[in-house]
């Protein structure tokens, strides 16, 4: 995705007018890379790799928003956009001014059983996370520090077909922070959600 354009650094009309801003270009743009293989085995293991790229600007902190935003007289170099990419249950950065590469294996364990082989999957994703431009900031402002690495995170994963119409999910995730975090301890998440269909 390329984004292309001319924007001002700030939104506010007495902003630009007091600093005598002029629109300024914008020149980003971003890369999602996924390759998939299902085994054509016992419980079809499912092997995925992905890399995700989003430019990112160094005079940069705020990336979720134009408001203070992009430093005046400089091109906007971040990826702002909408949309939603898999970046992981509990640090989630946006695809801005970031790197990620995944791998993750998925499989139906009971697959060898008629009733059931369709009814369950397990899966764990390892995710691995770097700037673009390491001193600018990411979508997480807890990483404050103007290094290049973020860290890494582990995800599994169970989706249950319980019954025809109802879905059990558990997601379990821990994010282990590197050195651009001042609070460098392990965060976890757990999820738990029941779905009916009718």
């Amino acid at each position: 995705v390329r984004e292309i354009g001319r924007s001002y650094a700030d939104v506010t009309p007495v902003a630009r007018a007091r600093e005598g801003q002029r629109p300024e270009d914008i020149s980003a743009w971003s890369l999602d890379a996924k390759l998939e293989n299902i085994f054509d085995v016992l419980t079809h293991p499912r092997l995925s790799f992905e890399y995700a790229f989003g430019s990112g600007d160094a005079n940069r902190r705020l990336v979720t928003t134009t408001i203070n935003g992009n430093a005046p007289h400089t091109p906007d170099r971040n990826f702002l956009y909408f949309g939603y990419i898999d970046t992981g249950y509990v640090v989630s950065p946006r695809l801005s001014n970031l790197q990620m590469l995944r791998l993750g294996l998925a499989l139906s364990p009971l697959e060898f059983t008629k009733r059931y082989k369709k009814s369950l999957e397990l899966g764990a994703n390892y995710y691995n996370f770097h700037k673009h431009k390491k001193e600018g900031g990411i979508s997480d402002f807890r990483a404050n520090r103007n290094l290049g690495s973020l860290g890494e995170e582990i995800d599994v994963y169970a989706n249950w077909k319980v019954v025809s119409d109802i879905f059990l999910n558990l997601n379990y995730g821990r994010f282990y922070p590197s050195n651009s975090y001042g609070d460098k301890s392990a965060r976890d998440f757990f999820l738990v959600s029941v779905n009916f269909q009718f």
